[in-house]
């Protein structure tokens, strides 16, 4: 039960990023800037993986823990200041 649960919230993580960048696929940033819907929307998908991930550190804390590197973090407690893409 406690590994269904984690695929779920990975798959919960996964989704709500798919869905963000679907959200504003082909808008330009000013587009996105002007478009309070849009912004909810990706604000919400933010939200989801933001619970998710609380969700799989409080109660999988072991695997966040050796998790990290596969994500390009070089530390669990680091965190991502910029953008990696060009």
């Amino acid at each position: 039960m406690k590994t269904k649960r984690l695929a779920e919230y990975l798959d919960h993580i996964r989704q709500a990023a798919i869905d963000a960048e679907a959200f504003v696929e082909g808008m330009s940033k000013s587009d996105f800037l002007a478009d309070r819907r849009t912004q909810q929307a990706v604000v919400m998908s933010i939200i989801i993986v933001g619970e998710a991930a609380t969700k799989v550190l409080e109660r999988h804390g072991d695997f966040a823990k050796h998790q990290h590197r596969a994500v390009g973090v070089s530390t669990p407690d680091r965190s991502i200041a910029t953008d990696p893409r060009p």
